[in-house]
Parts: structure tokens; C-alpha cells; sequence
């Protein structure tokens, strides 16, 4: 995972997991992770870009079920 922050949040630029370990939470740990660095920071958000392809359907799915 590399992230950086701007005025107001903490943005993902890269997050990277194999597929062997999608699906077994830790996709959501580092999500979380990305919420308490943005809390200690006083930032409002977590921002979580993501370009559609073909090979990352499965992150596509797993952002859908994050809370806005």
C-alpha cells in the first residue's frame, strides 16, 4: 500500500494484494488501517481511487461493500 495525504484526507495511490489473500480480511484491515491514520491526523476522509480494468473486478467488488 502506498498512500499519501492531501488538506483533507488520506488518499491510496497503489494498494496491491494477491488474490490468494482477497477475501480473507485483510483488504480490510488496511482499510481500517487508512481510517486511523486519517483519525490521528484530523483528516475527514479516506479517498480509495480506483481505475476499472478487467484484472481488478474483485477490488471493484470489495469497494462496493465499504461504507461512503
Amino acid at each position: 500500500m502506498i498512500v499519501g495525504a492531501t488538506a483533507d484526507a488520506v488518499e491510496a495511490d497503489t494498494l496491491l494484494l494477491s488474490c490468494r489473500i482477497l477475501g480473507r480480511g485483510v483488504e480490510t484491515q488496511m482499510i481500517q488501517e487508512l481510517g486511523r491514520i486519517a483519525q490521528a491526523r484530523g483528516l475527514a476522509r479516506v479517498e480509495l481511487p480506483f481505475a476499472p480494468t478487467a484484472k481488478n473486478l474483485p477490488a471493484l467488488r470489495f469497494l462496493e461493500t465499504l461504507p461512503a
